[in-house]
């Protein structure tokens, strides 16, 4: 059995050695570009994840190129062959976090109304709260890199999400709203605040339940109080 199995092992190589012999070298090439990309490609996102985790996790101070090397089981040499220092791989870790968040949004489920987004966009932040985390470290700790806007210095992309949600009920008639844009920031700080509040705890089950009806709640009885409600 094993002299059979070792056959098949040199009948299966023998095969392989002669298909290459038929592509000529241009495509040789090129796979060898596509392998090494991939490759590339799955170094530097176990480094973005395990950079990520620890930023959330552990802090800046916690945070050295040496200590994500070797958690990430490769020579601090490879490391700075991706990165030049640690500024570049947060800024990395940043870039693909709100890359990464935004495309789980739109493959969100679509719901009957504004009230229902809301509840599915706070359960969405708790459910990615590592990531939430690390986009807020990421502001506290380079918010100097980041223009003012009209509105504060965080960039509208990031209560994107808590806009489309008001949109969606102005469009809706379920409220009106008299600066969707302040609004919005507002509550995604809201949301967040609760985040920094119980990471890395984040709740599970009824009590998960139970806070996503106090945020849901408090944030309607914000907005409806100071706002007509159209029925």
């Amino acid at each position: 059995m094993v002299n059979s199995g070792k056959n098949n092992e040199k009948y299966i190589s023998d095969v392989i050695v002669q298909k290459l012999v038929t592509i000529d070298f241009d495509t040789i090439i090129k796979l060898v570009y596509v392998i090494e990309r991939v490759f590339y490609m799955k170094i530097e996102d176990k480094i973005i994840k395990v950079t990520r985790s620890i930023f959330a996790n552990e802090g800046n101070k916690s945070l050295g190129l040496r200590e994500v090397a070797k958690r990430t089981g490769i020579a601090t040499s490879v490391l700075y062959y991706y990165f030049k220092d640690k500024d570049s791989l947060l800024k990395a870790v940043f870039d693909r976090t709100n890359t990464e968040l935004g495309k789980l949004r739109k493959k969100l489920p679509e719901q009957n109304n504004a009230l229902d987004m809301l509840t599915q966009r706070i359960l969405f932040q708790l459910d990615h709260s590592e990531m939430i985390i690390t986009v807020l470290k990421y502001y506290l700790k380079y918010r100097k890199t980041f223009a003012k806007q009209h509105n504060g210095f965080v960039p509208e992309k990031a209560y994107l999400h808590i806009t489309e949600v008001l949109e969606r009920g102005v469009n809706d008639k379920e409220f009106i709203i008299t600066n969707i844009d302040v609004d919005a920031k507002v509550i995604t700080h809201a949301i967040n605040g609760f985040i920094m509040e119980y990471y890395p705890n984040i709740p599970t089950g009824k009590e998960k339940e139970k806070l996503i009806t106090q945020i849901h709640g408090f944030i309607m009885r914000a907005l409806t109080n100071k706002r007509k409600v159209v029925n």
